[in-house]
Formats: structure tokens, C-alpha cells, sequence
């Protein structure tokens, strides 16, 4: 009976260490992408704005939507770390492998591909909930979206270089 409650208990510390690392991770993931929250919420409210939709298929577009961008995040995190393994093994000066720089640069451009392959198949997901123009209008907009947002960033970096000097 010992042996039993020792088995369970350590079963159910080791479950408990995997879910907080899990938890751990998602909330490092969270935060790190804590910034865009404000600017993914003015995003939808636009995109509602130009696609006029009803309140079910919105909510069926951005659960889509969304778990889209989770998959992203992912395979962005990969990239991420194909980066940072670069980057560490180009310091080693000397002492670099080459080879090992050679399969991470060939795992990042793989993983790039990867991040397109996604949008793409998201766009063609959406088919059954939007029209072809609503899906163009989506296209447009998102692109158009991120340009905007972009040189918001811009302005305000120059505009904060100018009020350094």
C-alpha cells in the first residue's frame, strides 16, 4: 500500500512540474506579445468595420483566426531559436561549426517557408465563412494593416530620435 501512494504521488508531482512548465512557457509566450494586445484589438474592430460581418461569422473568422496565429507564434518561436543558435554559434569566432550553422540556416529558411504556407492556408480555410470579396477585401486589409502600422512605428522612433538630440 506504501509502494502505491509513494507511485501515485510521485505521478502526480511530475504531472504537476510538466503542467507548470507549460504554464511557464505560455506565460513567457504571453508576455512577449503583450504589446501587440491593443493593436490586435484595434485590428479586428477595423477589420469588422470593413468586412460588415454578422456577429456568428465573426466570431467563426477570428477562432479561426486566431488559432492560425497560434500556430504561427510557434513556428515564429522556432525561429526565433534558430537565431539565437545562429547567432551563438557565429561568436564562437574560431571555433564555429560550420556545418551547424549551415542545417540552422537551412532550418530557418524551412521554418520562413513554413510561416507562409500558414497565412496561405488560412486564407483558403476562410472560404466556407467569407466570399471571395470578403476574402479579398481580408487580404488587402491585413496587408494594408501592417504597412500602417509600420510606419506608425517609424514616425515615432524618428520623431523620438529628433527630441533626443
Amino acid at each position: 500500500m506504501n509502494k502505491l501512494f509513494t507511485v501515485v504521488a510521485l505521478s502526480f508531482i511530475f504531472s504537476v512540474s510538466i503542467l507548470a512548465q507549460d504554464i511557464g512557457r505560455e506565460e513567457k509566450m504571453h508576455k512577449r506579445r503583450a504589446p501587440m494586445k491593443k493593436i490586435e484589438e484595434l485590428e479586428k474592430i477595423k477589420l469588422l468595420d470593413v468586412l460588415n460581418l454578422d456577429e456568428a461569422t465573426s466570431v467563426k473568422l477570428f477562432t479561426r483566426r486566431n488559432q492560425n496565429r497560434t500556430k504561427i507564434w510557434d513556428i515564429e518561436d522556432k525561429i526565433n531559436e534558430d537565431l539565437q543558435n545562429i547567432e551563438l554559434e557565429i561568436k564562437k569566432g574560431k571555433d564555429m561549426d560550420i556545418s551547424k550553422i549551415q542545417k540552422l540556416n537551412e532550418d530557418y529558411c524551412n521554418l520562413s517557408m513554413d510561416v507562409e504556407k500558414e497565412k496561405m492556408s488560412f486564407i483558403r480555410s476562410i472560404s466556407d465563412i467569407l466570399t471571395p470579396e470578403q476574402i479579398g477585401k481580408y487580404i488587402v486589409f491585413e496587408r494594408r494593416f501592417r504597412e500602417d502600422i509600420r510606419e506608425l512605428l517609424m514616425k515615432g522612433i524618428r520623431h523620438n530620435k529628433g527630441n533626443k538630440n
